[in-house]
């Protein structure tokens, strides 16, 4: 442990070069503030010693300072001026982004512009997604840090995070699922025979994110269901049900273990989900994998890529030179909020899109409650948390051709079709009354009703929307699942 007292005139001093005059308060003020951001969560500290609330004098900075100890790796990575320029230009963009002109490596203006830069960026490169794929793809992520990407083979799922972390300068670790995995020992880690501690992949994931908090962090959990992810994945799938307003923005969790764990993890111990940390499953639903449970489907949006149009040919532009890295700054990716009571309601949007998502879901739990199968509070406050982030990019819920998309039709059908499963007569009922809401705002009353409304969507080539419709997108997909039920006597959303 080394003492690292001077360290906040030095950062005043290399914070003065930027060109504007910052009187020493508000520097120590910013100081302390990033200082809690990333040093105390690598740091020993003295916990009794704390600042005031208000405004802490640069002389209370400095104590603290001088109390805290630093490790010495930690230390030695702050001696490098590579790195030190990477914390100072973290500290500039949070607290005084006017100092200076924006890093030319990062991208200014709104997120709006932001997402169609990345939809023009991924088409130039010869990919082909739809662009309501991809503004639902870092919607989802900004609501909720845990997205599962599915569909048939080949239509790009790896590719989508892969993609999207490229052209907008962030990160993305794959981590390969293999179906002897029965516990989280392989992902979270485990002590040896000798008692040292084997940290996991995705444990080194999430302290990588950590250390470098001017970064978004993709995990990409690879064939996610080659194992059950509720035995392999259980800490994590709580940890993102715990998270909590981070000092930075965003939202973080608490600790990946358990308070018992500390003296045998070591510092791994207190590692948590950081804000800047976005995990993303793909699946392939066959006879090789597992099914999902319902407290995995209910923790997750699911996006279903299994749209392909082979008469579409992209191929990159000749002679086009490549799109550069426009870095995304860390505001981008963080989310309004994690929880309703954290917004502000008495605003018009939230209003208009909470009764709006409200009065939809509960006639959809009003079909969903003959099958046993409705939705809770969780789903409500992400669907109304997803489309008041939507409102964010609603340019971009558009097709190829420049359809518009509902927010709202992809949200029923990430978050409530995926919990259908079965052949029974209760969830015919539930499917009936379904297709009847996506297609006309009320439940449709029999077999033969629902016969019709699939007939139709068969002359239209069994298309991925049906056009006029309530909920294009959800009635479509139903169909699908009401065709299949009649001819298999069984029915799941999954292809």
């Amino acid at each position: 442990r080394i003492e690292f007292d001077g360290l906040l005139e030095r950062f005043i001093a290399r914070l003065k070069t930027y060109g504007q005059d910052v009187g020493e308060q508000q520097l120590a003020e910013g100081f302390v503030r990033m200082a809690a951001d990333v040093f105390w969560l690598l740091a020993y500290h003295d916990p009794q010693d704390r600042l005031s609330s208000d405004k802490p004098t640069p002389a209370q900075i400095r104590r603290k300072i001088s109390h805290a100890r630093i490790h010495e790796a930690f230390w030695l990575a702050l001696q490098d001026a590579q790195v030190q320029e990477r914390v100072l230009a973290a500290l500039r963009e949070k607290w005084w982004p006017t100092m200076s002109e924006p890093m030319s490596s990062e991208l200014g203006g709104d997120l709006a512009t932001a997402v169609e830069a990345l939809i023009e960026a991924i088409a130039d490169d010869g990919f082909v997604y739809q662009p309501w794929q991809i503004a639902t793809y870092v919607t989802a992520l900004r609501t909720k840090p845990l997205v599962i990407l599915a569909g048939v083979s080949g239509t790009g799922k790896s590719k989508l995070p892969k993609l999207v972390a490229q052209f907008t300068g962030g990160c993305m670790e794959r981590i390969a699922v293999r179906p002897d995995w029965t516990d989280s020992s392989e992902v979270l880690g485990y002590a040896d025979i000798q008692g040292r501690f084997r940290p996991g992949v995705f444990l080194q994931t999430a302290a990588a994110a950590t250390a470098h908090p001017g970064d978004y962090y993709v995990a990409l959990i690879d064939e996610m269901n080659l194992a059950r992810v509720e035995h392999y994945f259980a800490e994590v799938l709580s940890a993102i049900e715990d998270r909590r307003p981070a000092t930075g923005g965003g939202f973080m969790s608490g600790p990946l273990f358990s308070q018992h764990s500390r003296e045998t993890y070591g510092d791994w111990a207190s590692q948590c989900l950081p804000e800047n940390l976005g995990v993303v499953g793909t699946v392939n639903m066959d006879d090789s994998a597992h099914g999902f449970s319902r407290k995995v489907l209910d923790r997750a949006f699911t996006i279903e890529l299994s749209e392909v149009d082979l008469s579409f040919a992209a191929t990159p532009r000749q002679g086009a030179a490549a799109k550069p890295i426009q870095k995304w700054p860390r505001r981008f990716w963080q989310g309004a909020a994690s929880r309703l009571a954290e917004l502000d309601q008495q605003s018009a949007s939230y209003h208009a899109q909470a009764e709006r998502a409200t009065n939809l879901l509960q006639q959809v739990n009003d079909c969903l409650m003959r099958s046993q199968l409705q939705v809770g509070y969780r789903t409500r406050d992400e669907v109304i948390l997803f489309l008041i982030h939507a409102d964010e990019v609603v340019e971009s819920f558009r097709t190829r051709e420049g359809d518009k998309v509902d927010p709202l039709d992809v949200a029923i059908l990430m978050k409530v079709l995926p919990r259908i499963v079965g052949g029974s007569q209760a969830l015919r009922a539930t499917l009936i009354g379904l297709m009847g809401l996506a297609s006309q705002g009320q439940p449709l009353r029999s077999d033969e009703e629902a016969d019709d409304l699939v007939a139709e969507w068969s002359k239209a080539r069994r298309a991925d929307s049906m056009e006029g419709r309530r909920l294009p997108r959800t009635c479509a997909r139903l169909c699908l699942m009401w065709d299949r039920l009649q001819s298999e006597g069984y029915t799941a959303f999954w292809i």
